[in-house]
């Protein structure tokens, strides 16, 4: 009996990783904009490889390098609070963790772990975190990141 709970266990993990890594960056947007506390401040501005480099600037390379498979941003508010949501797909998980290293500097001034997504920081008024096969940049006031890394 508990051979088959394990297995049942370990069959629904896979199914729900399976979903999360399936959502599309469009339908994550729309998640946050049924929220009665977050509304778009601007509309969503998509990124591809072949104008990723206007985002990322000297970023660019690694980002390709990892997996990029394409990247969104727009502008969210809160009580009067803005912040810019910048959404990197990447081909995996692994993709994504890896672009999280290369941002994450736990010497530079302000560096503070977060509890959002699978691992995140902040550093003065920037919020990082990956979850699945996404890296989340969040800019603005640290309490509104928070509130919006959580959706």
């Amino acid at each position: 009996m508990k051979v088959r709970t394990s297995i049942w266990s370990v069959l629904y993990l896979f199914l729900f990783t399976a979903t999360l890594s399936a959502q599309s960056r469009d339908s994550l947007l729309e998640t946050i904009g049924k929220r009665p506390e977050w509304k778009a401040a601007s509309p969503a501005k998509p990124y591809d490889d072949t104008n990723i480099a206007a985002l990322a600037g000297k970023s660019t390379a690694a980002l390709k390098r990892y997996g990029l498979v394409g990247a969104t941003v727009q502008d969210w508010t809160n009580e009067n609070r803005r912040v810019r949501l910048t959404l990197y797909e990447m081909v995996d998980p692994s993709s994504a963790y890896g672009v999280f290293t290369l941002e994450r500097d736990i010497e530079r001034a302000g560096f503070a772990s977060v509890p959002i997504g699978t691992e995140g920081f902040r550093n003065g008024a920037r919020t990082y975190f990956w979850q699945a096969k996404y890296l989340v940049k969040l800019e603005g006031d640290s309490a509104a990141s928070s509130a919006l890394g959580q959706v």
